[in-house]
């Protein structure tokens, strides 16, 4: 029975590349928005472009910097996450799947929604904080703990596969 695997990347790949215009669009829409925020607030009260943080802005500097800079920050990771994806996705070798630079490419992958579900999880418990003080706080940073989950799946296949190696290269010594 022959697999699709080629058709399949690619079809990866078009995702991949979706997502990850996707996240650069989002994070280039918070930054615009973050900076219109901060630069031009008086002359545009109701400025809502991703979020609505206007009585933080308006209430709280500090506040509404520090919560936006937490979007950006896992934006950038978002960003970062698809362009690894990308990565993997173009220079796998169907003939030869299972390479060193492959285990650290997952490896980075793993380590990168780790660093998202982080950034999450603090972000999500700081704007819990801030909507105990502020009424119109409506920012869900939840959905980013799965990301420990499959960080996890993925470190330990990434794992899996280095020890394949070292026993490949191992049986190919032995010969």
């Amino acid at each position: 029975m022959k697999t699709d695997t080629p058709s399949i990347i690619d079809v990866l790949k078009v995702a991949t590349w979706i997502l990850y215009g996707g996240s650069i669009v989002y994070f280039s829409l918070l930054l615009i928005h973050t900076m219109a925020h901060l630069l031009f607030y008086d002359s545009f009260p109701t400025l809502k472009l991703i979020t609505d943080l206007p009585d933080l802005r308006q209430k709280d500097l500090s506040d509404f910097i520090g919560i936006t800079s937490i979007l950006l920050f896992s934006a950038s990771l978002h960003i970062s996450l698809w362009k690894k994806v990308k990565s993997v996705l173009e220079k796998v070798n169907l003939q030869n799947p299972f390479s060193i630079k492959m285990v650290k490419r997952m490896e980075q992958i793993a380590f990168i929604m780790l660093g998202i579900y982080v950034v999450g999880y603090l972000g999500d418990s700081y704007a819990k904080q801030l909507s105990k003080t502020f009424d119109n706080i409506d920012i869900d940073l939840s959905k980013d703990m799965l990301y420990a989950f499959n960080a996890g799946i993925i470190y330990v296949f990434s794992q899996v596969m280095k020890r394949g190696l070292e026993l490949q290269e191992e049986q190919n010594l032995t010969i």
